[in-house]
């Protein structure tokens, strides 16, 4: 796993190229591209990173095989490790979704 610095100076992002980010994310997950999704986390700010997190958090629901829980527990460890750390937000948003 690669571990990029997060410092608020590393990275500046445009509105419309945090969205697109954002949309990007949500569709490799979407897809289960889990490859596609991890190379996106270098790129990604530190609220980016929380928010894949709650959208993989968010996909578990809706996962219908094994092989699927493993990929977005491996893609949410990932995250972790670069520095993803807003799980009260995720498991918040993830309850919504469930109720």
């Amino acid at each position: 796993m690669h571990v990029v610095n997060k410092s608020s100076n590393d990275l500046r992002m445009s509105k419309n190229e945090r969205i697109e980010l954002e949309r990007k994310f949500q569709t490799a997950v979407s897809f289960r591209n889990w490859e596609f999704a991890e190379s996106l986390i270098p790129v990604a700010d530190m609220p980016r990173l929380n928010d894949a997190m709650c959208i993989a958090l968010d996909s578990i629901w809706f996962l219908r095989t094994e092989s699927e829980l493993h990929g977005i527990i491996g893609f949410i460890r990932t995250l972790i490790s670069n520095g993803a750390n807003d799980f009260t937000r995720a498991a918040l948003r993830t309850s919504f979704l469930a109720s």
